[in-house]
């Protein structure tokens, strides 16, 4: 007994000297009748700790024991308090970075059994850290850091998934997180990672894959809003089964916004599901639509799914495309297929309208299922589409990554002569830059809106896969060869374009005015007769977008209305500047500022078509040509800076002609005479003729 007193004497010993060096954080230990010594080698990521680091002893949340390092030994004698069969865990505190350390460990525990002498090695790791400092789960490490930093993986482990909302770059240091909780919005947590929007995130150097037994809460890898890199990396879906019973789909990578550039990795699709999904590009509703770039060595193994997104590639990608439809009599849309040979989508059986369109006839080609002289959708050519339902159009094969050659028509006399409908043969946008004619090509294109109107768009702007538009050839026999990557063409300044808008309460039509080289493009009718239709005229023909010299100073408007009523028309000047831009309406004789509101007037379908004049200045020299000479008070207008004998003449809204009066120098005009409402005044004197609006309440 007293030999064995004497080493219990020593131990204690030994475990009080440790204590010097710092102040224990874990405080005084529960005391219990029966106790027994622990020896313990403790290692934190396979290197053993120094004496910063102390050891604690716990049954539930109550201290048993504690330790600092004994230097000399480079072990930790511990003394536990207990009684038999408790479960004893140990714990580690830093008092370097003072805090605990919640790493990760598999042999920290051990059952009570008193007066029985421990000899352990514990081994403890983290899982991942920022900066020096390391944590026990990537939750800690992601919450300690900021934005800009770099997160970096220290050990392969399992652990719940994460929701990323900061700027940040995750390396995974050549290490595999595997995902055994998920995250998501509520309600459908099924995420590894969901990377929030407006951030910009990088994941590198690694592996991220779902562990096994956690394979039935995973529907999605990664779930991505934010811009984002992934750089060596394998993303395995593998066991992503949540709904592969049920709906046979899953999705490794699913962007639903943002940027994401993918270099050097490889993404493997659950293969277990018809519906599995390497990635995809789907657009979210309330979010920019994403664009995906695969760049570098990159293997899919999978199926790719585009849905309103685009997809930048070179490698050949398995996969579907998917366009919706509202259905409806009265809505059309346009379709073109990014897939080769694809074949005629099974959602126009029965219910739908599917048409080609025939410049040499001008007629548009109806797709019938039992009789018709095409099977497939062929690449670069559009389509006219529409169905009495809401549909979703599939088109599945291998994503198209070659040069097309669509022949391009023209027949002299037709009405139409040179239009040709062709379609987007790409997962991602393409402009006129994509395009290459042997023959010159009008400047623009039409775009086909939903309710039948042809609606002009200037060169420069993108046509997104799965969509039609209508372009003009001026000469006979040419081809346009439409490629994946933008030529870049002779260097010409942008001098830039106006906008001339028309609306009512129901439709808009718009028509240009480009100060660039190029042919204009003529305007036609729309398909739907109701929509007003506002053009330029030059030289005796109408454009839907007009080339003119950079100098003009006068630009003809024309408008013709499909019904009578309320429209308003405007215009912006973009990548243009100008000090003045009065819109003249010939028929009232009414000028707008345009730089300052819009106009509105009343049409019909009988009026005449020349009704506008744009007139445009560079300087401000006519700034005073407007001003304002009437004003309203206690029920008199007053009339004023009139130069010799004047003519004041009143129109309601429509034009009609209310009143008019013959006034020199200054004069008063009762109002008693005049309903409420808005009404034009034009004054004719000496110095020329001035138009305000003025308001009678």
């Amino acid at each position: 007994m007293k030999k064995r007193l004497t080493v219990l004497t020593l131990f204690i010993a030994l475990c009080a000297s440790a204590f010097a060096q710092y102040q224990s954080h874990w405080g005084k230990p529960v005391t219990y009748e029966t106790n027994t010594s622990s020896t313990i080698v403790l290692s934190i990521d396979d290197t053993n700790v120094g004496a910063n680091i102390e050891l604690g002893a716990f049954c539930g949340e109550e201290l048993r024991g504690k330790a600092f390092l004994d230097e000399y030994d480079e072990v930790f004698y511990l003394m536990l308090q207990g009684q038999k069969n408790d479960l004893i865990e140990y714990r580690i505190y830093d008092h370097e970075s003072q805090r605990i350390l919640n790493f990760v460990s598999d042999d920290n525990t051990l059952t009570f059994i008193p007066e029985q002498h421990y000899d352990l090695e514990i081994h403890f790791y983290s899982v991942a850290k920022v900066g020096d400092l390391k944590y026990g789960s990537l939750q800690d490490a992601y919450n300690a850091a900021e934005d800009g930093d770099v997160i970096t993986i220290t050990n392969n482990t399992q652990g719940p998934g994460l929701v990323i909302d900061k700027d940040v770059t995750i390396d995974f240091n050549g290490k595999t997180y595997s995902f055994t909780e998920p995250v998501g919005s509520t309600g459908t947590e099924s995420n590894g990672f969901q990377i929030l929007a407006g951030n910009t995130v990088t994941l590198k150097n690694g592996g991220l894959n779902v562990a096994e037994e956690a394979a039935d809460k995973f529907y999605i890898l990664v779930q991505n809003y934010a811009d984002l890199k992934v750089e060596n990396m394998t993303l395995d879906g593998t066991y992503l089964d949540k709904w592969i019973e049920q709906y046979q789909d899953s999705y490794v990578l699913s962007n639903n916004s943002g940027k994401v550039n993918i270099s050097n990795s490889t993404i493997q699709a659950n293969i277990d599901g018809t519906k599995s999904f390497a990635l995809d590009a789907c657009k979210y509703e309330g979010y920019e639509a994403p664009v995906v770039t695969l760049a570098g060595d990159v293997v899919v193994n999978g199926n790719v799914e585009l849905n309103g997104g685009q997809i930048y590639h070179t490698q050949t990608i398995n996969g579907v495309a998917k366009k919706s439809f509202k259905g409806g009599q009265s809505y059309w849309g346009t379709i073109s297929t990014p897939i080769a040979n694809a074949v005629i989508p099974e959602a126009t059986a029965g219910t739908h309208d599917l048409y080609r369109f025939d410049e040499p006839t001008m007629m548009w080609n109806y797709y019938d299922d039992d009789q018709n002289d095409y099977e497939t959708l062929e690449l670069g050519r559009g389509y006219l589409y529409a169905n009495t339902d809401d549909v979703t159009v599939e088109l599945k094969g291998a994503f198209n990554v070659s040069d097309v050659q669509f022949p391009l028509s023209y027949t002299e006399n037709n009405v139409l002569a040179g239009f040709n409908m062709i379609g987007n043969p790409f997962s991602h946008n393409i402009t006129n830059a994509n395009m290459i004619p042997d023959v010159e090509l009008a400047g623009g294109f039409y775009e086909i809106s939903a309710n039948g109107g042809f609606v002009a768009k200037t060169s420069g702007s993108a046509i997104a896969p799965m969509e039609s538009v209508l372009v003009k050839a001026n000469a006979k026999g040419g081809t346009l060869v439409i490629n994946p990557t933008a030529i870049s063409k002779r260097n010409t300044a942008d001098n830039g374009v106006i906008a001339v808008n028309v609306s009512n309460s129901n439709y808009n039509d718009v028509a240009y005015v480009s100060f660039n080289e190029g042919v204009g493009l003529d305007k036609i009718e729309h398909r739907n007769a109701e929509i007003p239709m506002v053009f330029v005229p030059v030289n005796n023909k109408n454009y839907a977008i007009a080339m003119m010299e950079q100098d003009v100073t006068e630009i003809p408007v024309s408008f013709k209305a499909a019904t009578m009523g309320e429209y308003t028309i405007g215009a912006e000047a973009q990548n243009c500047e100008y000090a003045m831009m009065t819109l003249v309406d010939r028929f009232t004789g009414v000028e707008t500022n345009l730089l300052i509101e819009d106009y509105t007037f009343m049409a019909t379908s009988n009026d005449n078509a020349e009704r506008f004049i744009i007139k445009l200045a560079m300087s401000n020299s006519n700034d005073g040509d407007n001003e304002n000479f009437a004003f309203i008070n206690n029920g008199m207008m007053y009339i004023y800076n009139i130069e010799g004998q004047g003519v004041v003449s009143v129109y309601d809204v429509t034009g009609r002609p209310v009143a008019e009066y013959n006034v020199a120098e200054s004069a008063n005009i009762s109002t008693s005479d005049f309903a409420a409402g808005v009404y034009i005044i034009r004054m004719t004197d000496e110095n020329g003729v001035k138009v305000q609006k003025i308001v009678v309440e």
